[in-house]
C-alpha cells in the first residue's frame, strides 16, 4: 500500500490479560479474511473524541494493521492524545472478539512520533497477529451494547463491589492508573474545573469551527456520514438546539464572549458533573504512543465492564451504571503541560496555570501523571440514541470491499443503529 509508513521501532506487548470464560466461545477455525473481518468491524464499535473514527485497518495475510488517519484529527488534540486513545479502545475491541472467537492476539505497537504531525497521512500504530487460544473473553457479549449517556445521573454513591470490579478491569495495564473522586465537596470542585476547562471550546475560533464541523444536526446529516456528533446523543436542554445554531457563526459567538456568554455555554457540562455518581480520571506516565494506547486499551475494558452492572438499590430503580467521558480538562491540561501555553491566549494562559493547580491539589496523586482521559459516571437512563460508525469499506485501508456492515450479523447490526433512524 504506497501510503503506508516504515516505523522501524517496535515494542511486543503480550496480550493475556487473566480473562474469564467468554460467555459464548466459538471454535477456533483457518484465519483466513473471512475469520478477520468481524474483528475489524468490532474494532470500529470503540469510541472516539467527538466520534471522529481516526482509525484505517488493513488485513495482511494472517494479521490486521491498525492506523491512524490524521486526516480525521480534531484540531484541539495535542500530539494525538485522544486520536491514540480512541486507537487504543479498536484495538483492545479487535482482541476481545478474536478471544471469543477462540483466539489469542499479540500486539505490536509502533512508535511513530516524528510522523504524528503529518496531516493526511496514514500512520501504521499497531500489528495484531492471532494464534488458537480457548481462553475467551467475558466483554465479548457487551461490545454492542457499550455507549456513551449524557443524561443526569443519580447522585447515589456507586457500589464499592464496582468501584472494584472496575479496577480489575484496568488492572493488567500496570502503567495505568484510576482515580476516584467520590466525595461531593470534591465532585462539586471537579465540576467547575471541567466547566472552566470547556470555555475555550468557545473562546478559541479553530476549537468553535471543530465543533461544528462535527455536529450533525438532522438523521439524514448523521445517516449521510455515519460519524460525528448526532444532535439526538447530546441530551440537549429544550432550546439547546437553537442555541447551537445561533452560535455557528464564530463572530456572533466571540461578541457574545465579551458579555460572558463562554461561562454561560459552559454550565451545562458543570451540572452534568454534579449529577454523577462518581468520577473517574485515567492517567499514565508519559504521552508516548505506547501509553496512549495502553491508556485506551484500559478504558475500553473498563467501560466495557461498567456496561453490565445495575444498582442494587430499590431506589434507583435498578438503573445501570452509564459512562460519559470529559474531554476538556485532559486536552486543556495537555495544552499547558506538553504544548507550554503556546497555543493559547495570555488570559487562557492564566486559566489553565489556575487549572493546573486546583487539579494538583484536587488529586495530588496524579501530579507527577498525564492524564489521558476523565469520565462522570453513575446510575442513570440509556441514551434513547446511539451515535453511527463509517461502513466497511470506509475503513479498510483497500479498496473493492461488497457492502456495508458485512462483519457483523443483521441481528447484531439492528442492536447498533435500532434508534439511529
Amino acid at each position: 500500500m504506497n501510503s503506508r509508513t516504515n516505523n522501524p521501532t517496535t515494542t511486543a506487548i503480550p496480550s493475556g490479560i487473566g480473562d474469564t470464560a467468554a460467555l459464548s466461545l466459538a471454535e477456533p477455525r483457518s484465519l483466513d479474511r473471512s475469520a478477520l473481518l468481524p474483528w475489524t468491524h468490532a474494532a470500529t464499535l470503540a469510541p472516539s473524541p467527538d466520534n471522529n473514527q481516526p482509525w484505517r485497518f488493513e488485513i495482511t495475510g494472517q494479521s490486521i494493521d491498525v492506523f491512524l488517519d490524521r486526516a480525521r484529527a480534531l484540531p484541539s488534540d495535542v500530539h494525538s492524545l485522544f486520536d491514540l486513545t480512541a486507537i487504543g479502545a479498536a484495538v483492545e475491541n479487535c482482541c476481545i472478539a478474536a478471544r471469543a472467537s477462540g483466539y489469542r492476539p499479540t500486539i505490536t505497537i509502533d512508535h511513530p512520533h516524528s510522523q504524528l504531525s503529518a496531516p493526511s497521512a496514514l500512520t501504521r500504530i499497531a500489528n495484531i497477529c492471532f494464534e488458537a487460544d480457548a481462553n475467551g473473553d467475558a466483554l465479548s457479549n457487551l461490545l454492542t451494547t457499550r455507549h456513551t449517556s449524557r443524561a443526569a445521573y443519580s447522585t447515589q454513591p456507586v457500589d464499592d463491589q464496582h468501584l472494584r470490579g472496575l479496577a480489575e478491569a484496568v488492572g493488567s495495564f500496570p502503567e495505568v492508573q484510576l482515580h476516584w473522586i467520590r466525595d461531593r465537596s470534591a465532585i462539586r470542585q471537579c465540576a467547575w474545573l471541567i466547566g472552566r476547562s470547556d470555555r475555550l471550546r468557545f473562546e478559541r475560533q479553530a476549537f468553535h469551527s471543530e465543533l461544528f464541523r462535527q455536529l450533525r444536526f438532522t438523521p439524514a446529516e448523521a445517516q449521510a456520514t455515519r460519524d460525528g456528533l448526532d444532535l439526538r446523543t447530546l441530551g440537549l436542554p429544550p432550546f439547546g438546539s437553537l442555541t447551537l445554531r445561533a452560535i455557528s457563526n464564530w463572530n456572533v459567538l466571540n461578541a457574545m464572549n465579551f458579555l460572558g456568554a463562554s461561562r454561560m455555554l459552559s454550565m451545562p457540562s458543570v451540572m452534568s458533573v454534579l449529577c454523577s455518581g462518581a468520577i473517574g480520571l485515567l492517567t499514565i506516565p508519559r504521552a508516548d504512543c505506547e501509553s496512549l494506547v495502553g491508556g485506551g486499551r484500559a478504558f475500553q475494558r473498563l467501560w466495557l465492564a461498567l456496561s453490565g452492572l445495575a444498582s442494587s438499590n430499590p431506589r434507583s430503580g435498578n438503573q445501570k451504571l452509564q459512562l460519559h467521558p470529559l474531554g476538556s480538562l485532559p486536552i486543556f491540561l495537555a495544552h499547558w503541560d506538553q504544548l507550554h501555553g503556546r497555543e493559547l491566549t495570555p488570559s487562557q494562559q492564566r486559566l489553565a496555570q489556575r487549572i493546573k493547580r486546583d487539579f494538583i491539589r484536587l488529586v495530588p496523586t496524579a501530579a507527577d501523571r498525564v492524564l489521558q482521559i476523565a469520565f462522570r459516571i453513575g446510575y442513570g437512563p440509556a441514551s434513547p440514541c446511539r451515535s453511527l460508525r463509517r461502513d466497511a469499506h470506509d475503513v479498510l485501508a483497500e479498496p473493492g470491499l461488497p457492502g456495508a456492515h458485512p462483519a457483523l450479523s443483521p441481528d447484531a447490526i439492528a442492536r447498533i443503529d435500532e434508534h439511529a433512524a
